[in-house]
């Protein structure tokens, strides 16, 4: 919500990691996720409460395959 309010563009890295901090803060079980794909490389990051992605479409995260990322 607060991406939509900057005036500078943000990225799902930063997203997630303010997302992930807030939720944890919250007492949540959040998860920090970072998929790649190989060809054509791309990456993105989200977070995940209780296996499931918060704020992102489970479609769109099927062309990532999924690294894990431990509590900050």
């Amino acid at each position: 919500v607060a991406s939509a309010f900057s005036i500078l563009p943000t990225a799902c890295l930063e997203e997630s990691l303010c997302i992930l901090w807030m939720l944890q803060r919250a007492g949540l079980p959040v998860t920090m996720r970072v998929g790649v794909q190989a060809c054509p490389f791309r990456a993105h990051a989200w977070v995940e409460c209780d296996g499931q992605p918060v704020g992102e479409d489970p479609f769109f995260l099927r062309t990532y395959a999924p690294m894990t990322i431990g509590p900050i």
